[in-house]
């Protein structure tokens, strides 16, 4: 059993969360306790029974997978229900890892407040893009979570983050509002172990967990729709008769809604499509767009255009004919040899293979793509690409080496040290 004890406003902002739990379950969180600030905005008189939402969206899925029940004081009555609907999602996937677990509660409270806005969970990179291109005209408020992609403790990036927030043109316009949280921090390792590829944030948690942790400002600001931008479609997340389980999907995302507020997995669209989608728009309207795509610890700019998802997206822009130096990038002709360096190696993940499927898709069928220097060459490599991407995309997934599964524990245990020793590596390289 897991038990709330309060809800607590340590700020106007600042929303803490006490909770206590038997001796089984201990080793499932850590010594920080779960949080959420709102910043800049005034919490206070906001009900519990939506204050428990960012808790209870982040808590709920560990005790399906874990095998234990929740008690609670009071919760929204449309989110209880939507919340049993996201687990029976979950449960067909994971029959036998889902477990009978319970929420009691002492009360289901039905909330209504005045909805009528838009919003969106938004990071700069393709998929928010896509989706701010397509609701464009419902003025959305753009919101972005501290403690998701970005580490609470890497303040560098984060304010990088709120540079081009604030100063990118393209959405001059918009509201801007940023939550942080430790929403992957106030559980430990032994979280992601409960599933066998070790993927909990991606494979379970950040649909449910970004969405709903947007309640209590839904309350304030009066959000009749919050989308969350699509991933994959259901045909890419297809292996052989399975569908993969994703995180964040419209089987699952759909389902989340409280008081008047609901949320919409928006264009389900491949990565390549989103690309072209894109790379259209700033072609029609002659708007510049900086896409922030990159995550990586070594990243000094806006991207740092060596990683694999910086590659990655540079060379779905080029194949769409387009030059990616004008969306955010440096690269020049040698992104091939990058590009068949990555692809030689093979894939970690399913999800990983089933992206690069779609890249080798739009290349077999378009063949108007972006060249830096010389068409020849650069044509050569590019069909030898095509011949790579056609072995290992049916190539089967590489199961994670002892060794790789020691380093996932490594930074699964000690994620701070790990980071510490990311800073020092990076430092001894200049």
């Amino acid at each position: 059993m897991l038990k709330i004890n309060s809800i607590k406003n340590i700020s106007e902002s600042l929303i803490t969360y006490d909770y206590s739990y038997s001796k089984e379950i201990k080793k499932y969180f850590t010594k920080d306790k779960f949080f959420v600030e709102y910043i800049s905005m005034n919490t206070t008189k906001i009900p519990n029974h939506i204050k428990i939402i960012p808790f209870l969206a982040n808590v709920a899925p560990i005790s399906w997978f874990a095998g234990f029940d929740i008690q609670i004081e009071d919760v929204d009555e449309c989110f209880y229900n939507s919340l049993m609907a996201v687990k029976e999602e979950f449960k067909k996937y994971y029959p036998t890892l889902v477990k009978d677990t319970q929420v009691k509660y002492n009360n289901l409270i039905k909330t209504e407040y005045s909805a009528n806005k838009s919003a969106m969970l938004f990071s700069g990179g393709l998929d928010s893009f896509t989706t701010y291109f397509r609701h464009r005209n419902e003025n959305l408020d753009l919101i972005t979570i501290h403690g998701a992609d970005i580490p609470i403790e890497d303040t560098k990036q984060w304010n990088k983050v709120l540079s081009y927030n604030e100063n990118e043109l393209i959405i001059a316009k918009n509201k801007k509002y940023y939550i942080k949280s430790n929403i992957r921090d106030f559980y430990s390792f032994d979280v992601d172990r409960l599933l066998p590829n070790l993927e909990w944030w991606g494979q379970i948690q950040h649909g449910l967990s970004l969405t709903a942790t947007i309640a209590p400002l839904a309350f304030l600001n009066g959000y009749e729709r919050i989308y969350i931008a699509s991933s994959e479609t259901r045909d890419t997340r297809k292996q052989g008769s399975k569908i993969l389980l994703w995180g964040s999907m419209p089987e699952t995302d759909n389902k989340i809604a409280w008081a008047n507020t609901v949320v919409i997995n928006d264009g389900e669209l491949t990565r390549q499509e989103k690309i072209e989608a894109v790379v259209t728009v700033a072609r029609n309207t002659q708007d510049k767009i900086n896409l922030r795509v990159c995550y990586s610890e070594n990243n000094e700019n806006l991207n740092c255009s060596v990683c694999e998802k910086c590659i990655r997206t540079s060379f779905g822009i080029m194949i769409a004919g387009d030059n990616p130096n004008h969306y955010g990038f440096n690269v020049d002709a040698s992104i091939y040899q990058r590009v068949k360096a990555f692809i030689s190696n093979g894939f970690k993940s399913p999800g990983n293979q089933l992206i690069w499927k779609s890249i080798l898709d739009y290349m077999l069928s378009n063949n108007n793509f972006f060249i830096f220097e010389q068409r020849d060459i650069e044509r050569q490599r590019y069909e030898e690409i095509i011949k790579t991407l056609k072995v290992q995309t049916n190539s089967e997934i590489k199961k994670l080496t002892k060794y790789q599964k020691f380093k996932l524990d490594i930074m699964g245990r000690y994620p701070k040290l790990f980071n510490q020793y990311l800073i020092l590596r990076k430092g001894t390289k200049k």
